[in-house]
């Protein structure tokens, strides 16, 4: 697993450029892999939806983007073949 941080964030797995079910989960793995740290839903959902003014609650959305990715993290495509951990990348 390979990502690329400078310009437009791309994640390869096997050279292959991930093709994210949503826009959204490629959003949150470039924030994870920005912060590598543990994150709350809240700090997340803030980065995620800043342009909201913290006016909406996302958090279904959120786990929606955490199901779209541990799906990834457990298809033939990664190598990985692991769930997701809480909140880090």
């Amino acid at each position: 697993v390979r990502a690329k941080t400078f310009g437009n964030f791309e994640l390869y797995i096997d050279d292959r450029p991930v093709d994210f079910h949503y826009s959204k989960t490629k959003e949150l793995v470039a924030y994870l892999t920005d912060r590598r740290v543990m994150c709350s839903n809240a700090e997340i959902q803030e980065a995620l939806w800043e342009d909201d003014g913290g006016n909406y609650d996302h958090s279904s959305y959120l786990q929606n983007l955490m199901s779209d990715l541990n799906k990834l993290l457990a298809s033939p495509l990664c190598a990985v073949g692991t769930q997701m951990q809480g909140y880090t990348a």
